[in-house]
C-alpha cells in the first residue's frame, strides 16, 4: 500500500485564491444576485409564494452594501454553506442552479477586505450575523445588535475596507458600467420580471432594465436544438443581425451569460466564424454546458466540443447565409442612400454660377429658377426680368434628353487605377482603387464626399470636347487624394482656449 500524505492548505490564502476567480469586480459583485436569485428560485420551486426577487446596491466611498429580499438563510444553512466551500449543496437540489460550488459568498475579496453578512429567514425568525475578512481563514459569528436586525425575511452584505473608490468615474464599480453589465448578464430574468436590481450612487437610484433589441432576428430555426440530435442537450439561439459589425455573441447557463463573446474564445473554427464577425449578436442558451468556477468559462469535455462542433457545422453555414443576405440588403440601402445624397449635393455646386456654362446630363439639370411676382425688384431696384420661355418645338416632337445620372461602385476589370468612368448612363465608381478603400473606411461625410467627387469629375470630363479632361482629372484625383493621406490631421488646427492670432491692421467687430 503506497503511503497517503494530508494536504494541508493555508485557508486565508485558498479564500482569498478564490474571491479573485472573477475576471473584474463587477463580475465578483454580480455573484451576490446569482445567490439571492438562486434562494428565490429554490424557494418558489419548493411553492412558497414569492413576487419578483429584489436585489438593491447601495454604493459610496466606504461601503457597498447589497440586499436581497429572497429569504435569508437560517444560522444553520449559513454554517452549512461555509463549511462545505466549493461543494455546495445546490449540486444535489436536482433542479437547475446558477451557482454550482459555493465559492461566490468570498467574491468580496476583489472589492473589500471585509463583508458582514445579516441574514433572516422568516417574519418569525432572528437575524443572524457573520463577518469574513480577507486575511482570516475563520468566519465571526457575533450576536446582532438591534440596530441591525432586518425588518423582513432577506440578506444584507456590507462590504468595507475598500480597496478602491468605488465612485469614482469610470472605476470599476461606476453606476454606469453595473447597470450594462447586469442587463446583459440577467436579461432573461429580467425580461421576465423574475427580477428586478436598483443600482444606488451619489445620491441617485435607477433601476436596471432590459436590452431593448430592434434588430432583425437569423437563426430563428434553431429556438431548441438537440446538440448531435441528442436531446438531453439542447441548445437555444437567440441572434440577431448586427448591421454596424459591432456584435458579440454571448452564452447562457442557467439564464445567465457566461462566455461574453464566443470570438475570444480559443476553440476549433469559432474566432473565424460568423459568430465572431460582429455582424450577428444575442445569445446562446447551454444549460447542459458545465461552467466552471466563476464561470468565466466552460468545462472543456465532450458536452464542450460537441457544442463548438454544431455551432460549426449545423448552425454556422444557416446563419452565415442569412447574414450575408442581410448585409446585402443593407449594403444596397446605405449606398443608395449615399448616391441620393451625392447626387443632390452636386446638383446644388453646380447651380452655382461658376459651373453655368457646363452643360450637365439631365439627371443633374440645374433647378428652375422661380419666376418674378409682379413688380417684384431686384436688390438695385431694377424690375426683375424673366427667363425666356423655351422656343416652341415642332409638333409631335420630344425635348432633346441628355444621358441620366446614375451611381454605381463595381470592380472595374482592368485593375485599380481609374477613380471612375461613364458608361451607359452609369457614373461607375472603382471600388479596387486605394483612395475608395481609403475614403469608405471613414465616415458617412468621406464616402459621400467620394462619391460627390466621382459625379463632379465625370460630369467635367464630358463637357471636354478633345476627350483629354477626363485623363488629367484622374491625375489630379491621385494628387489630391495623396495629398489628404498624406497631411495631418492636426495641420491647421489652433491650440484648445487660444484665440487666432490677429493680424496687422485687423479692426475688432463692432
Amino acid at each position: 500500500m503506497p503511503r497517503l500524505i494530508d494536504i494541508d492548505v493555508h485557508k486565508p490564502n485558498v479564500l482569498r485564491l478564490l474571491g479573485s476567480l472573477y475576471r473584474s469586480p463587477v463580475d465578483a459583485i454580480k455573484e451576490y444576485v446569482s445567490n439571492t436569485l438562486d434562494r428565490w428560485l429554490e424557494l418558489r420551486r419548493a411553492g412558497e409564494p414569492l413576487g419578483p426577487c429584489t436585489v438593491a446596491f447601495r454604493i459610496d466611498r466606504r461601503e457597498v452594501v447589497i440586499e436581497g429580499d429572497a429569504p435569508g438563510m437560517t444560522e444553520d444553512e449559513f454554517v452549512d454553506a461555509l463549511r462545505r466551500v466549493a461543494d455546495s449543496r445546490k449540486q444535489q437540489l436536482g433542479v437547475p442552479q446558477i451557482g454550482r460550488l459555493g465559492i461566490g459568498i468570498f467574491a468580496f475579496n476583489q472589492i473589500g477586505r471585509k463583508a458582514t453578512f445579516l441574514s433572516r429567514r422568516s417574519a418569525a425568525g432572528p437575524t443572524c450575523k457573520f463577518v469574513l475578512r480577507e486575511d482570516s481563514g475563520k468566519a465571526e459569528q457575533p450576536v446582532a445588535k438591534k440596530s441591525e436586525e432586518l425588518p423582513r425575511p432577506g440578506l444584507r452584505i456590507a462590504i468595507t475596507e475598500l480597496k478602491f473608490d468605488p465612485t469614482r468615474p469610470r472605476g470599476p464599480l461606476a453606476p454606469e458600467k453595473l447597470q450594462r453589465a447586469f442587463a446583459e448578464k440577467f436579461d432573461t430574468y429580467l425580461r421576465r420580471q423574475d427580477l428586478r436590481i436598483l443600482v444606488g450612487a451619489n445620491g441617485a437610484t435607477a433601476e436596471v432594465r432590459p436590452r431593448r433589441i430592434t434588430l432583425p432576428r437569423v437563426g430563428e430555426g434553431y429556438r431548441s436544438w438537440p446538440v448531435c440530435h441528442d436531446p438531453a442537450r439542447t441548445l437555444t439561439a437567440e441572434l440577431y443581425f448586427d448591421p454596424g459589425g459591432r456584435g458579440r455573441v454571448g452564452v447562457r447557463h442557467a439564464g445567465v451569460v457566461v462566455i461574453e463573446d464566443l470570438g475570444a474564445v480559443d476553440a476549433y473554427a469559432l474566432p473565424e466564424s460568423v459568430f465572431a464577425s460582429g455582424f450577428v449578436t444575442g445569445c446562446i442558451d447551454a444549460d447542459f454546458l458545465k461552467p466552471l468556477p466563476a464561470r468565466t468559462e466552460f468545462d472543456q469535455n465532450q458536452d464542450w466540443l460537441d457544442f463548438v462542433d454544431e455551432l460549426a457545422a449545423a448552425l454556422g453555414p444557416s446563419v452565415q447565409a442569412e447574414v450575408d443576405e442581410l448585409r446585402r440588403q443593407d449594403t444596397l440601402r446605405r449606398f443608395g442612400d449615399v448616391h441620393r445624397k451625392a447626387l443632390e449635393l452636386a446638383r446644388d455646386i453646380f447651380d452655382l454660377e461658376d459651373f453655368r456654362d457646363l452643360e450637365l446630363p439631365s439627371g443633374l439639370k440645374k433647378r428652375k429658377a422661380a419666376a418674378p411676382k409682379k413688380g417684384e425688384r431686384a436688390g438695385d431696384g431694377e424690375p426683375l426680368k424673366r427667363e425666356p420661355a423655351e422656343p416652341p418645338r415642332e409638333p409631335g416632337t420630344e425635348p432633346a434628353k441628355g444621358p441620366r445620372f446614375s451611381v454605381v461602385e463595381r470592380a472595374f476589370e482592368d485593375g485599380a487605377g481609374r477613380h471612375a468612368r461613364f458608361r451607359e448612363g452609369f457614373v461607375e465608381i472603382n471600388t479596387l482603387n486605394p483612395d475608395y478603400l481609403a475614403e469608405m473606411r471613414g465616415g458617412e461625410a468621406e464616402r459621400l464626399g467620394y462619391v460627390a467627387m466621382m459625379i463632379g469629375k465625370q460630369t467635367i470630363a464630358q463637357n471636354d470636347a478633345g476627350g483629354q479632361a477626363d485623363d488629367y482629372l484622374e491625375k489630379f484625383l491621385s494628387f489630391f487624394y495623396r495629398l489628404k493621406h498624406k497631411v495631418p490631421r492636426a495641420a491647421g488646427r489652433r491650440p484648445r482656449g487660444r484665440p487666432p492670432a490677429k493680424a496687422q491692421g485687423d479692426l475688432p467687430l463692432a
